[in-house]
């Protein structure tokens, strides 16, 4: 039974009962959110992985489009199936060949994402680049200049994902609940959080998936954190409320992939759509996990992306 959502990206987003795009005016809690990495790699768990390579010239749609967009030639990418020991479903990791890191680092990273998590996000997609920057695009997760330590990215991206995909059943960002609780801080985490509602509910999840994975909490690292405690408490509270088994943030009872994303289908480098007499078509199709099917597009956060390394 396929799981349909019906996107905030176009009735839901366009019908939000609150501005998601305008600056927020609270002052910062913190400069920067940095100081949260280390426990996030320490105590957010690798899950193995296996890689296998493509090697019949072809590409996800995403993933050739994306790269078109961005300036990049899909002749340079090397298209892996990522499968992680808690999901039969591999990922389609599209790596440019010029990569600041290698593929191994890309899928570890994306390894210690708690599964209920990681099962919103659907490809992960590298370009090489002078400054380290990245954006969430319907799903696609787009890194530039990518580096070995942005467990922290990783988290922020999915939390668009959970946010806009309907993880949470509807737009957080875009809720009473959200904005009833924003409205009880006196602060919003960092700078980049003030860019709008999207990008405070994206740090926001990074601050609480350190809370509910690190030992000691948020407050153990943060003497204030009492100043956004409603907005990062109504993210767990959600992930809670709308987990199977356990939180959507934590690891736990739920040790497989329960839905996934649909992945784009594969296009031929050259962006022509292989004849279906050829046997080395890619199938990209879920065996395991229920697709989740998404009606349109997302709200991409490329043109507020200023989330940087």
């Amino acid at each position: 039974m396929k799981l349909l959502l019906s996107t905030l990206a176009a009735a839901s987003f366009a019908l939000a009962q609150h501005d998601t795009t305008s600056p927020l005016t609270k002052p910062i809690l913190v400069d920067s959110l940095s100081y949260l990495e280390q426990g996030l790699e320490d105590n957010l768990a690798q899950t193995a992985y296996t890689l296998s390579q493509w090697t019949n010239g072809q590409i996800p749609k995403d993933c050739f489009d994306i790269a078109n967009n961005e300036g990049q030639a899909p002749t340079d990418y090397e298209v892996y199936e990522v499968t992680y020991s808690d999901c039969g479903d591999p990922w389609l990791f599209c790596y440019h060949k010029n990569s600041e890191v290698t593929i191994d680092s890309m899928a570890r990273q994306f390894s210690q994402l708690p599964i209920q998590m990681r099962q919103w996000d659907r490809h992960i997609i590298t370009i090489p680049s002078t400054d380290g920057h990245a954006y969430n695009s319907n799903g696609n997760i787009v890194f530039f200049r990518p580096v070995d330590d942005m467990t922290n990215v990783f988290v922020h991206e999915t939390g668009h994902s959970l946010d806009l995909l309907g993880a949470y059943g509807s737009q957080l960002s875009s809720s009473d609940n959200w904005w009833d609780n924003y409205n009880q801080d006196s602060n919003v985490p960092d700078p980049y959080a003030q860019t709008d509602a999207l990008e405070d509910v994206a740090q926001n999840t990074v601050v609480a998936v350190y809370n509910e994975n690190v030992n000691g909490g948020y407050g153990g690292i943060e003497p204030k954190y009492e100043n956004i405690f409603h907005q990062f408490a109504t993210i767990i509270t959600v992930a809670r409320d709308n987990g199977e088994g356990n939180s959507i943030i934590t690891p736990g009872e739920n040790q497989q992939c329960s839905h996934r994303l649909t992945n784009s289908q594969p296009v031929n480098v050259d962006g022509s759509t292989p004849s279906r007499i050829r046997r080395d078509v890619a199938d990209v199709s879920l065996k395991y996990a229920e697709p989740i099917v998404v009606s349109g597009d997302a709200p991409s956060t490329k043109d507020r992306c200023q989330l940087s390394w």
